[in-house]
Parts: C-alpha cells; structure tokens; sequence
C-alpha cells in the first residue's frame, strides 16, 4: 500500500506503540476525534493560559488512517513540477 510505505520501515516494537502525538486547540477536537480517528487522551496545557486536547496515533492507527485515505482517494499519484 503506497501511503502506508514508510510504515513499514517504523522501527517501533508494538503495533500499538505511539507513532503521533498532537495536541489540538477545542475547536479542532471533533475533526481529530471523529474525522481523523485519533485516540483521545485529555486536556492539556499549550502554553501559559492556553488549554487543548491531546491526542495520539499508534501505528495501528495510523495505517488506519492510510487505509481510510486509500479506500476514499485512492492511491497517490506522483504531480510533475
């Protein structure tokens, strides 16, 4: 599956193990929950004064995500420039 190729070069023990770690501002939580599918994991500071939403990917998750993308878009194409 071209999308996931460089996850297959990942060096992580488990598949379970986290790829992606992100923290999100509240307004972006229900794209990352619901659209992206990462796993929530809680409020978190950002910066002094400035709450958001942590959210990480395992590896399952990410070739998940690949999946998803593949199966909605197809394959990527390589753009000449």
């Amino acid at each position: 599956m071209p999308n996931s190729l460089t996850l297959n070069f990942c060096t992580f023990n488990e598949n379970d193990e986290v790829l992606v770690s992100l923290d999100s501002l509240e307004d972006a939580i229900p794209y990352y929950r619901d659209i992206i599918k990462m796993e929530p994991q809680g409020w978190v500071t950002i910066a002094p004064g400035e709450d958001g939403y942590a959210f990480q990917f395992t590896v399952i998750g990410a070739k998940n995500f690949c999946e998803r993308q593949t199966n909605t878009y197809g394959y990527a194409q390589r753009l000449n420039s």
